[in-house]
């Protein structure tokens, strides 16, 4: 999608060839049906993009359409990230992939997301660790392949060709939104919004131990790591102060507030000069200075209402 609207270099990554010139087509041609109804464009992303689209149609094979893309289609049936340089990528992107990587290069791997990123990039993951079995049928677990003892599993369900790695992690913290730190080594997870305690986990992201941890507001729930790697942002659900933390201690340093009510989906500039904040209770968002700690603006959302009995505790759930 990006290709449509972006001249980008993008390249495609596989471990074997299984494409679907057919299916692949289809779908862009309904895209072509659709795409209008979905964005918005002005007269010269609307012609680029169904031009594009266009000649995707007429296509004969998958290397016309890369040609015409500025698409590099990589095979490496070892899985392994190595024939790429350091800092090759501004974005690393995948959907549904990563559980399906061998378990014994997994850590590799990861590591080769960071080392293969640019600085300043972004790594972007969807992982779905469910059993794909449970899609068709509804009586199997989401974890039904937990039943099998390593050796059964290896034996009559693991094949090279619908690989899932059973990778897991068991661990009596809880989990809710949490962040990564720039090196991709460190995961900072809130008990979740629920938990009576303020407790942010740290975690090894190479191994999954929790390797500390930071006491916050209760309620622990949102978390954001500063572009430079050096704070970490709190917020709990159930305090009204936006909490900063140094990662090199692992201590509160600095409260932003007091706020409208309980911290809820909140983000911050780069230069981490400023903090946007939404609250429990509250239709609208506060713009606080990161320095100071000291609320700049609190702005109402106009035009719409807000029905406390019926609606979510959070109207403004996001920013």
């Amino acid at each position: 999608m990006p290709r449509l609207f972006f001249d980008v270099e993008i390249t495609l990554f596989d471990v074997w060839d299984n494409r679907q010139f057919g299916v692949y087509k289809y779908y862009f041609g309904r895209l072509e049906q659709v795409i209008d109804q979905a964005i918005d464009m002005n007269p010269i992303q609307h012609a680029r993009v169904h031009g594009l689209l266009r000649a995707i149609s007429k296509a004969s094979s998958f290397d016309e359409i890369y040609e015409l893309l500025g698409f590099r289609y990589v095979i490496d049936p070892s899985g392994t990230l190595k024939r790429f340089q350091d800092e090759s990528f501004a974005v690393i992107f995948s959907c549904n992939v990563l559980e399906h990587v061998d378990r014994g290069i997994l850590p590799e791997f990861i590591q080769d997301f960071h080392r293969t990123l640019k600085p300043g990039g972004y790594s972007i993951h969807q992982i779905d660790p469910g059993d794909h079995l449970a899609y068709y049928d509804r009586n199997v677990s989401l974890k039904n392949y937990l039943r099998y003892s390593d050796r059964v599993w290896r034996r009559y369900f693991e094949s090279d060709v619908q690989y899932f790695n059973r990778v897991q992690r068991s661990d009596s913290t809880g989990i809710d939104s949490m962040a990564i730190t720039p090196d991709g080594k460190t995961i900072y997870m809130p008990d979740g919004e629920l938990s009576p305690n303020g407790i942010w986990n740290i975690i090894d992201a190479n191994t999954g131990n929790v390797i500390g941890r930071i006491d916050g507001g209760t309620g622990p729930h949102n978390t954001i790591v500063s572009l430079d790697g050096t704070h970490v942002y709190l917020g709990g659900r159930n305090y009204n102060y936006l909490e900063v933390a140094d990662i090199s201690t692992g201590t509160v340093v600095k409260k932003i507030g007091p706020l409208k009510g309980g911290v809820r989906p909140f983000t911050i500039n780069g230069r981490e000069t400023l903090a946007y904040t939404t609250a429990t209770g509250f239709l609208g968002f506060q713009v606080s200075d990161i320095t100071t700690g000291r609320v700049l603006y609190t702005v109402p959302i106009q035009g719409f209402c807000w029905y406390p009995a019926t609606s979510a505790s959070c109207p403004r759930h996001g920013i």
